[in-house]
């Protein structure tokens, strides 16, 4: 654990995260961000530039079928044109739910 209580996480980690809470529905960058931040009840925290990193390299890995971005009209939140939103399609949501149900099943081994 880092001194101001948060914690470091292995890599790959982020990617299970992302996963997880793209798995109930399309989101914003940030707003995946800010999710996984409220379920660690603040202890995780996605840093600025962190998660599309992860994104891209998701994609590289050949997971470019499972995630993909469409373009949103402005909204009075947003200020710009477009936001890009990310999402699972059908089939990146059944290796989505795959991925979370092994992740849990080797924390309750371990």
């Amino acid at each position: 654990m880092m001194p101001n209580g948060q914690v470091d996480l292995p890599q790959g980690t982020l990617d299970l995260l992302m996963l997880k809470t793209l798995k109930a529905g399309s989101k914003r960058g940030y707003a995946i961000a800010q999710r996984i931040q409220q379920r660690s009840d603040e202890v995780l925290v996605v840093k600025e530039g962190s998660l599309y990193p992860a994104l891209y390299r998701m994609k590289d890995q050949g997971w470019s079928w499972m995630i993909f971005a469409v373009l949103k009209r402005k909204t009075p939140v947003v200020k710009r044109e477009f936001a890009v939103m990310i999402l699972l399609n059908q089939h990146g949501v059944a290796i989505a739910e795959e991925a979370i149900f092994l992740a849990d099943s080797l924390l309750i081994g371990v």
